[in-house]
């Protein structure tokens, strides 16, 4: 594992975000066509009654077994983010815990960052490689990378 891999870890935080946000969007919108369906919508063509209950039980099952799904992404890539807050909370040295915050979590460009921390850019970037380099050590130290 390299600095670069840090990196690529602390950087997913916003990509986990997005999917977050997409996986928690298609379950409301799952909820919200579940209610207008009804067994009039469902039959285009005058059947059995049996057909309309099967189709609807079928669309029904579907629905549950796909909200499922989602939920067990949604709660994955939740564990996710929160490993990766757990792991930045864990640098000891305060700048660059609050620096990596700031970049990673707020995605904050590197004038923001300096400006919240009050120091120069220059110094950010070596709170920043502190913050990496500690996190490099944890990584090497206590986890297994391959669970992030």
């Amino acid at each position: 594992m390299t600095i670069e891999d840090v990196k690529r870890i602390l950087s997913g935080v916003t990509d986990l975000d997005e999917k977050i946000k997409s996986k928690q969007q298609e379950i409301e919108e799952m909820r919200e066509n579940a209610k207008g369906t009804s067994a009039s919508v469902l039959s285009g063509m005058p059947k059995g009654s049996g057909y309309v209950n099967s189709r609807m039980e079928a669309i029904i099952t579907d629905y549950v077994a796909r909200e499922q799904e989602l939920q067990v992404e949604l709660m994955e890539l939740t564990l996710k983010k929160q490993k990766i807050y757990k792991l930045i909370d864990q640098v000891s040295h305060a700048k660059a815990r609050k620096v990596l915050r700031l970049r990673y979590v707020d995605c904050m460009q590197w004038e923001e960052v300096a400006s919240r921390v009050d120091c120069q850019k220059g110094n950010v970037y070596y709170f920043h490689r502190i913050g990496l380099q500690m996190i490099l050590q944890i990584l090497n130290d206590v986890y297994d990378t391959e669970a992030l």
